[in-house]
């Protein structure tokens, strides 16, 4: 179990997208964690091509590197699925799935320690500090316990790893091999 601790006004947010008067798609760099990547690698048609066609591999040799790739932005350093109303193509051609993880957790923040997990919204978007400053009550925050889940992109990296490390062996334990089999390997049930 974690604590999830978070202020009030995290629960009304909800991104205006097209009628927010800035943009969270411009300005930096936008990572692709390794599952969306991997999705994006399989979509068909000329949709899947621009997707695949904006994508760039990152120098993996460096320690700072979060991801490994990345959407190439535009010379303006807008997405280059930021459209002239500031939508998202993506979302809009495939649905609000086909984000990537920092596409679909901007401006939220979250910070874990020890068995507490933390969530904020930056007030650099517009939306957010709305929430945050526009109200005269004192922030208060909320907490519950969760159960930690985790992403089925962590199993099976994970299942990856260790089949890659024990491949043409026999050494792989039976018992992992019948976890993996039943669906069920470190508590995560697939």
């Amino acid at each position: 179990m974690i604590t999830l601790r978070y202020p009030k006004y995290y629960e009304q947010f909800a991104c205006i997208a097209g009628a927010c008067e800035d943009t969270c798609c411009a300005g930096w760099e936008i990572d692709i964690d390794d599952e969306s990547y991997q999705k994006y690698m399989q979509i068909p048609g000329e949709f899947g091509e621009k997707i695949r066609a904006n994508i760039r591999e990152y120098e993996t040799d460096d320690e700072d590197v979060y991801e490994s790739h990345g959407f190439v932005l535009k010379e303006d350093r807008r997405c280059p699925f930021l459209n002239q109303d500031n939508l998202c193509e993506m979302i809009l051609t495939l649905g609000e799935d086909a984000i990537c993880d920092v596409c679909a957790n901007t401006p939220r923040n979250f910070f874990e320690y020890d068995h507490t997990r933390e969530i904020s919204l930056s007030p650099s978007c517009a939306e957010a500090g709305r929430l945050l400053f526009g109200s005269a009550q004192k922030i208060s925050f909320r907490e519950k316990q969760i159960e930690e889940e985790r992403k089925k992109a962590d199993f099976f990296k994970e299942a990856e790893q260790y089949l890659t490390e024990y491949a043409g062996s026999d050494s792989i334990p039976v018992s992992w091999l019948h976890e993996m089999m039943s669906g069920k390997s470190h508590g995560y049930q697939i």
